[in-house]
Formats: structure tokens, C-alpha cells, sequence
């Protein structure tokens, strides 16, 4: 991992491959390697991939307080700009997707598309979503690692966990490693910020283009929040994973490649 360092912060970092940049924004508690089993080999041949830790994660600084995604694009911000990579493709899932609608806003100069995978606009307003996080919230605070992963199945597609256990399992273990890089405190910074999620009444203010994509069995970022957000944005297209859960990008990722790919080569 590589860091970048401005003022007292600091983001880790990973960037390979060659050709326009995909800035890839993982999710609540996840550091960038999520996109390095499945995205990252699938596009480097074609596309410079930065894959950053959002803070909290890996090298990256503690979380600011409060924690926002706003807190959190500012760092990915600092780290692009820094890196001088220039306009890129900002792609997020969950958090991360809150995340890229910050960034999208503030510094529309820098987005020059952008991919919301598992999204929504308000969390105050879509309560299943808020009580979702504060449930989360708090079964982290009191519980311990067996605890916690026992409650992951929520964010799989019922249609593989009954089809196939195997893989399922398989990434049960790859997130369980990735865990290994965060804070329990970093981890509960993240759904604070899950919870301030707040861009219902300025996604109409987006003008670059814009892919939401989304699971046909998403229990967590309900399919019609993603629809609702794309509908809000000018011309933005909503595309749904069949059989997929909250991490379509895992589950099915060579559909969600093949969606991303199309939508960038438009």
C-alpha cells in the first residue's frame, strides 16, 4: 500500500493498471481490497484503477468527528487531487456511493461519470434504511467478531445463499479478512456517517453522467431507494443485478463489470 499525506491526514492507497482513471469507493467498513478480487484485474488492462481505505481503514487517518460523507469525500478529494490524476470515474457501493454523490457535487470538475452501486438519497426519510444502520450500530457496539459476522448474511442475495454455499462461504471469508484492517471504532464512525447520509434534495444538482446499479435482492439499500435516486439525477439509468444482494459486486461481479464497462465505453 502507498500513502498520501496532506496536512495531519493521511489515505492508503493502491493505484495499477493504465489508461482513464476509475476511482473505486468501497463501503461501510471496507478498505479498497474489495475491489481488487473481482474489479480491479477485470479493468486495469484498460483503465488506471485507484482503489483507496476510506479513514479508519488500513493506513488511512482515523475518522473526523462528526463523520459524514462529506468528512469522507474530502479526504478521497484531497487524495486524487494530490495524486494528480485529474477527472476520473468515481464508483461507490453503499457508503461509498454517498460518498461519490458528495464528491459529484462539490467538485463537479473532478467527476467525469460516476457508478452508485447499492444507493440512496436520505436516510432520515427511508426509515427501513435508518433502522437498519441503528440496528447495526448497535449490535456492533455491544457485540463481539462471531457476533458481528453472524449478522453479514444480511447483506447477501438469498437466491446464492440457497444455490450455492460454497461460494458463499467463500466470500464470507475474503470480508472476514478485510475486517482485519479496521477499527471497532472505525467501523461505528462509518455508520454514523451512514446515517447523516443526507443528498435527497440536491441530486438534481449532478450533471455528470451517472449508472446506478443495484441488487434485485438488496434488503439493506432497498431497490426502489436506487430507482429513486436515479430518477432524481438528469438522465442518469438505473440498471438491476438478477439474483444479487447488497454486494452485487461480489456475488455477480462479472455482470456488474460487464454493466460498468458498457456504460463507460458509451
Amino acid at each position: 500500500m502507498a500513502v498520501l499525506t496532506f496536512g495531519d491526514r493521511q489515505v492508503g492507497y493502491e493505484i495499477t493498471g493504465s489508461g482513464p482513471v476509475i476511482v473505486w469507493v468501497a463501503g461501510t467498513g471496507q478498505s479498497g481490497a474489495l475491489w481488487r478480487r473481482f474489479q480491479v484485474p477485470y479493468f486495469e488492462s484498460r483503465y488506471t484503477n485507484l482503489t483507496p481505505d476510506l479513514c479508519g481503514i488500513g493506513d488511512s487517518s482515523p475518522p473526523p468527528t462528526p463523520c459524514t460523507p462529506a468528512s469522507l469525500a474530502s479526504d478521497i478529494v484531497e487524495l486524487v487531487r494530490g495524486l494528480d490524476v485529474g477527472s476520473a470515474t468515481f464508483i461507490g457501493l453503499s457508503l461509498g456511493s454517498a460518498v461519490v454523490q458528495e464528491i459529484a457535487l462539490a467538485v463537479p470538475d473532478l467527476v467525469k461519470s460516476a457508478v452508485l452501486i447499492g444507493t440512496w438519497s436520505c436516510t432520515r426519510t427511508q426509515r427501513h434504511l435508518w433502522n437498519w444502520f441503528a440496528a447495526r450500530q448497535l449490535t456492533y457496539g455491544l457485540g463481539n467478531d462471531s457476533v458481528i459476522s453472524s449478522q453479514d448474511f444480511w447483506t447477501s442475495s438469498a437466491s446464492l445463499a440457497d444455490a450455492d454455499r460454497d461460494f458463499m462461504d467463500e466470500l464470507a471469508h475474503f470480508r472476514q479478512d478485510m475486517a482485519r484492517d479496521r477499527s471497532l471504532s472505525s467501523l461505528m464512525s462509518h455508520y454514523e456517517a451512514d446515517l447523516a447520509h443526507d443528498t435527497q434534495s440536491r441530486l438534481s444538482e449532478i450533471q455528470c453522467p451517472v449508472l446506478v446499479l443495484y441488487g434485485e435482492e438488496d434488503f439493506i439499500t432497498l431497490p426502489r431507494y436506487n430507482r429513486e435516486v436515479a430518477s432524481q439525477i438528469p438522465g442518469a439509468k438505473a440498471i438491476m443485478i438478477r439474483e444479487a444482494g447488497h454486494l452485487a459486486v461480489l456475488e455477480h461481479s462479472a455482470r456488474v463489470n460487464d454493466a460498468i464497462l458498457e456504460f463507460l465505453s458509451a
